[in-house]
């Protein structure tokens, strides 16, 4: 089977070297490259941050609320 070196992205339609492509999907590689996949993860957090600020935690924050939660759990 031969090997890919190259293929175009779904969103900025640009033939793009695989190294550009993150792995993944039935032809091993993703079917946007890496800048229009960080764009569009940006795109999506804004939105939801936008949406519901106060339900948008950093990841920081949920680590310490889990943290807490295993310290003060009560042994049955």
């Amino acid at each position: 089977m031969e090997r890919k070196t190259s293929k175009v992205c779904s969103h900025c339609q640009t033939e793009k070297p695989t190294t550009e492509f993150y792995r993944g999907s039935v032809d091993g590689w993703r079917s946007r490259c890496k800048p229009c996949h960080i764009a569009a993860v940006a795109d999506t957090t804004a939105r939801r941050k936008a949406r519901d600020p106060e339900a948008f935690r950093t990841r920081r924050a949920q680590i310490e609320r889990l943290s807490y939660r295993r310290a003060n759990r009560t042994q049955t």
